[in-house]
């Protein structure tokens, strides 16, 4: 691994060669996409969330905290996030000047039905679980054990251990 400059008055003008892979394999951790083809003459690539996914989702989702269509909001705001293409088509142009996953979110909402969006949901949430697995298998994710903060009471809620 590369070392670090040794004076103050040395600076780095560009990203040591020897770290970039190191670094670069960061951007790809956690990362996992998959084709689902399950639904009949369709053919969907989704992938995992980034952390700006899920930050965009909570202020797509906003407006519905309070109601009953929170969670049909939620749902389709992942599904518009996760998804890569349908049928080998992007819903919408990618394009920096514009907010692709309210666009996309958009899509979703206005021509899908529950049926289609609930499938979709379940199959990223099996994705992110898979990468959990993954990583717990790596050994960089610890697997859920006694050291956990919340312990599960008799009824199977989550408690902090050792208070109410």
């Amino acid at each position: 691994m590369g070392e670090l400059p040794q004076t103050d008055e040395e600076t780095l003008t560009t990203f040591p060669e020897e770290w970039k892979n190191e670094f670069e394999g960061l951007l790809y951790l956690g990362y996992l996409q998959k084709e689902v083809t399950s639904i009949p003459f369709h053919r969907f690539v989704i992938r995992t969330l980034t952390v700006n996914d899920k930050l965009e989702i909570s202020l797509l989702v906003k407006p519905y905290l309070e109601t009953i269509g929170y969670n049909r909001a939620y749902k389709s705001a992942i599904v518009a996030a996760g998804l890569v293409s349908v049928d080998g088509k992007e819903l919408v142009p990618t394009s920096k000047n514009t907010n692709v996953l309210r666009q996309k979110y958009d899509y979703v909402t206005d021509n899908w039905y529950d049926v289609v969006i609930d499938f979709l949901y379940r199959e990223l949430d099996q994705l992110e679980e898979q990468v959990i697995r993954v990583l717990q298998e790596l050994g960089i994710l610890e697997s859920p054990g006694a050291d956990t903060v919340f312990v599960l009471d008799g009824e199977g809620n989550d408690n902090p251990k050792g208070g109410s």
